[in-house]
């Protein structure tokens, strides 16, 4: 592989990187002391032409830094030009997607997701050819050195991946060597519990001050049961128009399904106090 190195920060802190360029050329064919491929190798012309726009780039970008005040490490001026070499940063795409989401339970768990990978990272940026195999499994034991449980580590890296392959479609990333094929994920079957016939009478029969927290969310949960299990969201967002004809019609907020329940003559109470 060619790589260019080059020089960066004041004569102090002066450091040595090197970006590598998609080339190979025999070690015979490489001029150390003027940086480029001598003329024996057949392509000199291109990858010299490729080394001197690449060095131009890095001079424009530590350029373009100091007028903005605002100047760059080695190591992040090095992140910038290989962005422009292997592709588009996997962080801005994560972020970009958390932000278009419009579900507001699913833009949450997406953007903590993002957080926490981040912190992780302890960078600013990832590109989608450094998010390996290695870096994978290294934030795999991270997180359970965390204390994360495992359904909690399965769901941070389902979002991931799903974030991964979503590029994968989107064509922002193309490659042959998905990392998450060799990836195994772990979920453990949750145990649902359940109130009794004697808990949930209890629960409908307790006193409670009328327009306290406390009633209301009685009244919340009971409806909720009595529409067959609707989720709170769901029930958060039901209006005097979604009930027709002695059914609650509806679509959910998770899978925009069309729900048409009965509603039982339990909930009428209920519907008529809010009313």
């Amino acid at each position: 592989m060619v790589c260019i190195p080059f020089k960066y920060g004041s004569p102090i802190t002066e450091k040595l990187k090197r970006i590598t360029l998609e080339y190979a050329v025999p070690l015979a064919d490489w001029n150390p002391e003027k940086k480029e491929v001598q003329r024996s190798n057949p392509l000199h012309v291109p990858i010299n032409a490729a080394i001197k726009m690449k060095v131009l780039e890095a001079q424009q970008e530590a350029l373009r830094s100091q007028i903005q005040e605002k100047p760059l490490t080695a190591s992040q001026l090095k992140k910038r030009l290989k962005k422009q070499i292997s592709g588009d940063s996997f962080i801005e795409y994560a972020q970009k997607r958390a932000d278009e989401t419009v579900n507001p339970s699913s833009k949450a768990n997406l953007q903590s997701t993002l957080n926490k990978f981040k912190e992780f990272l302890k960078q600013e940026d990832l590109l989608f050819p450094e998010l390996d195999y290695d870096l994978l499994k290294s934030y795999q034991r991270y997180l359970k050195k965390l204390g994360n449980a495992t359904n909690t580590i399965y769901n941070a890296m389902k979002n991931l991946r799903a974030t991964y392959n979503e590029a994968l479609v989107d064509e922002v990333n193309e490659t042959d060597k998905n990392p998450w094929k060799r990836i195994k994920l772990k979920k453990e079957k949750t145990i649902r519990r359940r109130l009794n016939m004697k808990e949930l009478l209890s629960v409908e029969q307790f006193n409670l001050r009328p327009g306290t927290a406390a009633f209301h969310s009685r009244h919340a949960f009971m409806l909720g049961f009595y529409l067959q299990g609707a989720r709170v969201t769901d029930l958060l967002l039901l209006t005097w128009s979604t009930i027709k004809d002695g059914r609650c019609e509806y679509y959910t907020s998770k899978g925009h399904k069309f729900c048409s329940k009965k509603i039982l003559t339990q909930a009428l109470p209920i519907l008529k106090y809010f009313r």
